[in-house]
């Protein structure tokens, strides 16, 4: 017979589980709450609901570790947590569920006579919780974090609750946070000690930044990883990663599958999709690179478009280390730009560069004297025959 410590027996609610797969931190509750549950030691979860659902359980807790409610009838439970319908409930909370059923035995867990949670030693299923609301149980006043979700205006509460405790959490293990009200972080990212987070950041599930970057003002990051040292400012990072040292935004857009190097400059207006950017690159502004691989040390100049998509296929651009693009490029895919070579300010480059040479596409240039004194005379004699 299989052994278990502690068990979460999490029902559907009179919902049928609807607020379940509502998302506070980016995440549905059901996965939010089984991280908390995890971080408590509770060893398995009974659920019997959807495979919907229990996807989420699954995305916390290996397979074996979700089990039916027959499946743990035939398991020896040391204690039981059972959550009767949507909830949000702390991890200070579960701690001290998990504390009074060791030492006074069932108990209850209320929020303004609204039960949230009941705790017994042994077994417990559907059937058996209701019995614990006859008064027999030790009732315990919820914490300020924990409560029932019934309705949108309680999963915001949650979620203001929850992401107060990630931030909590990353701050006493050495994560600046300033003004922690204003930002939103999943409570799966990963952020290093030293690393900083200034006000209006939202920082959704999957993240990862590294020791020293600093993060914001007003910064969304989603499935990225920012290196050390790095910082990203009022920008938006999708999917991506950025190397150590580098400098985004402000006002940057690096759209997915995105890998930008260290000591690179990705600043104001410029858009990074399904790119590679090559180490100590640089495009200070209003500049467009799409399915691209760059170089090691190549610099666009401002209005640099790489020209990828023709109407019916995406197609690449190859620019080499230490290339040099200059202000106003059009690079009309497919193209390669070869290492050292240089392309002159408003060209439209169709053809491959060598290394080392110099790209210029520019029309003769005329200069028509006296052509404007013309014009003007006419503009003039216009405006005064209107009188």
């Amino acid at each position: 017979m299989q052994k278990i410590e502690r068990a979460a027996l999490i029902l559907a609610g009179a919902d049928g589980g609807a607020m379940w797969s509502e998302e506070i931190l980016f995440q549905p509750l059901l996965r939010v709450q089984a991280w908390v549950l995890m971080r408590t030691d509770v060893d398995a979860v009974i659920f019997d609901g959807s495979d919907e659902l229990r996807a989420q359980l699954l995305a916390v807790y290996p397979e074996d570790r979700v089990i039916s409610s027959a499946d743990a009838a035939n398991c020896e439970v040391g204690m039981t947590i059972a959550i009767p319908a949507p909830a949000f409930v702390t991890t200070d909370a579960m701690r001290g569920m998990i504390e009074t059923v060791s030492t006074l035995g069932a108990m209850r867990l209320v929020r303004d006579g609204e039960t949230i949670a009941y705790a017994a030693p042994g077994l417990l299923d559907e059937a058996s919780v209701a019995s614990h609301d006859d008064g027999s149980s030790y009732v315990v006043d919820a914490d300020e974090g924990s409560l029932v979700i019934g309705d949108y205006c309680a999963l915001s509460q949650a979620e203001d609750r929850a992401n107060a405790l990630v931030c909590r959490r990353l701050q006493r293990a050495g994560v600046r946070i300033v003004r922690p009200e204003t930002v939103s972080i999943g409570a799966d990212s990963v952020i290093e000690k030293g690393a900083v987070i200034l006000p209006g950041c939202i920082i959704r599930h999957g993240s990862v930044v590294h020791a020293g970057a600093v993060i914001g003002p007003n910064t969304l990051l989603d499935d990225a990883e920012i290196g050390a040292g790095t910082t990203v400012n009022q920008s938006q990072v999708y999917s991506s990663k950025v190397g150590e040292n580098t400098t985004v935004g402000p006002f940057t857009h690096v759209r997915p599958e995105c890998d930008v190097g260290s000591e690179c400059r990705i600043g104001a207006f410029v858009e990074l999709k399904k790119s590679t950017i090559g180490d100590g690159t640089k495009a200070a502004h209003l500049t467009f690179v799409g399915d691209s691989t760059v170089g090691k040390n190549v610099n666009f100049g401002c209005g640099t478009i790489t020209s990828n998509y023709d109407g019916l296929k995406k197609h690449r651009t190859v620019i080499g280390d230490g290339a040099f693009i200059g202000c106003n490029s059009n690079l009309i895919a497919p193209v390669t730009i070869g290492e050292n070579a240089y392309t002159a300010a408003g060209a439209t480059v169709v053809k491959d560069v060598p290394p080392e040479s110099l790209y210029i596409a520019r029309p003769e240039t005329v200069i028509k004297e006296g052509w404007a004194k013309r014009v003007m005379a006419l503009r003039e004699a216009k405006r005064q025959k209107k009188g």
